[in-house]
């Protein structure tokens, strides 16, 4: 399987050498670390890239912005990790139109989250495949962890019941409690296994397992009435099992 190429410019040897580790202990391939943006640029034109993580503040003739608007004749995606909060340096970000903009401190949910939804929605723009690490499909007896609150909560994929688009989230449901995950519903159904989960409307992927009731257009889960969108009911017609 391949994994997501990173390219990486970060000034600090330390904050680069421990984003480093964090990034290859999740999986991802590492093409480089570079200490300034004319280094990066250099690495991007000799190496496949798939994403670029970028500090703003970097040495040398380019900082990270400057960077960032150099990258962009590459057709190379970036993301802005940086501590600079402020009005000035977000807009100048914004204007070279990042996948995504972290501020320090972040946990490690969030920086997969950010580096997998920049990566898909560059391949879709483009028209391309996504790499076959966004692809991979969990089974069905596998558990993921999400944020509840403070803390991470192990989830069990057959224990949700269905899952809701919430705009560039999407809102996991089981039987005991909602939990925000910071995938779109599209990444969420290419990741649950598709022998268990269907999508039924645009908003709507559900376990098939869990399904109680179908009345006229809505299926009832757990007491909830989900709707099911035109173009989707032959094919969960054709799943259910129907005497």
């Amino acid at each position: 399987m391949s994994a997501i190429r990173l390219l990486i410019a970060e000034d600090d040897e330390v904050t680069a050498k421990n984003l480093r580790f964090t990034l290859e202990d999740m999986g991802y391939t590492i093409v480089g670390c570079a200490t300034t943006g004319e280094e990066l640029l250099h690495i991007a034109q000799i190496d496949k890239v798939d994403l670029a993580i970028l500090d703003i503040d970097l040495p040398g003739r380019l900082d990270g912005i400057e960077t960032a608007s150099a990258l962009q004749q590459s057709d190379i995606p970036y993301i802005f990790l940086t501590a600079q909060a402020d009005t000035a340096t977000l807009h100048r970000a914004k204007l070279t139109q990042p996948a995504a903009y972290l501020v320090k401190p972040f946990d490690e949910a969030t920086l997969r989250s950010t580096i997998e939804l920049s990566v898909y929605q560059h391949a879709v723009k483009s028209g391309r495949p996504a790499p076959k690490q966004i692809q991979t499909r969990y089974a069905p007896h596998e558990s993921i962890f999400v944020k509840a609150r403070t803390r991470l909560e192990k989830v069990r994929i057959s224990e949700v019941l269905w899952v809701e688009a919430s705009d560039i989230y999407s809102e996991l449901n089981t039987r005991t409690g909602k939990f925000i995950v910071n995938y779109p519903l599209k990444v969420v159904e290419e990741k649950f296994p598709e022998e268990l989960f269907l999508r039924v409307h645009r908003s709507f992927l559900v376990n098939l397992q869990s399904i109680d009731a179908v009345e006229d257009d809505e299926l009832i889960i757990n007491g909830k009435r989900i709707p099911i969108g035109k173009t989707y009911r032959s094919k969960l017609m054709e799943k259910l099992e129907i005497m």
